[in-house]
């Protein structure tokens, strides 16, 4: 046991400086790809969530406006859900992602947080409306956008906007009721 708590300590050590380096690192060069993804990769190893999510913000900021933002998002999204049980705000990383673009990871993240919402919470309405508009763009099996529309009638205020969303359900079953995917 002595030698290995030996090891242990070496390694630790050993992480924390490579930890130092690469922060260093990026102080000097913020947009450095290789040790941007090799401070995850460490922070990843020590189940480093909160510092992770800092991290991947600044990443954020660092490619704003590139392909990479989206991926990105969807990164800090899934580590505050899955991590830090921080649903709103992953909520709110997931939502950024689908607004920079569209992919069928984040629309997957979306829908599931869609599907452990319930009731009329206002984020379950949030992503619902969200995941509505992106439908209208990309193709999506009519089961999902039944159960989008399902969310926007359970958390809808107005008589008017129900009776839209269950029609809008009732037309999705009768045109394309054989394919739910």
């Amino acid at each position: 046991f002595g030698q290995a708590a030996e090891v242990a300590v070496v390694d630790l050590k050993a992480r924390e400086k490579a930890l130092e380096l690469r922060r260093r690192q990026l102080v000097l060069v913020p947009d450095e790809v290789s040790a941007l993804e090799a401070l995850e990769g460490l922070l990843t190893q020590g189940s480093s969530w909160e510092e992770l999510a800092h991290h991947y913000r600044q990443w954020i900021q660092a490619v704003g406006g590139t392909p990479d933002e989206m991926d990105l998002r969807l990164r800090r999204g899934v580590l505050l859900d899955t991590h830090l049980q921080q649903t709103s705000a992953a909520i709110d990383e997931g939502l950024l992602a689908l607004s920079v673009g569209s992919s069928d990871a984040v629309l997957a993240f979306l829908e599931d947080l869609l599907s452990r919402e319930s009731g009329a919470s206002p984020d379950r309405r949030r992503i619902a409306e969200r995941l509505e508009e992106a439908y209208a763009s990309v193709g999506r099996g009519w089961g999902a956008r039944a159960a989008v529309q399902e969310a926007l009638r359970a958390t809808s205020s107005s008589d008017e906007e129900r009776v839209r969303c269950l029609m809008a359900i009732g037309e999705l079953h009768w045109k394309e009721g054989e394919d739910p995917s």
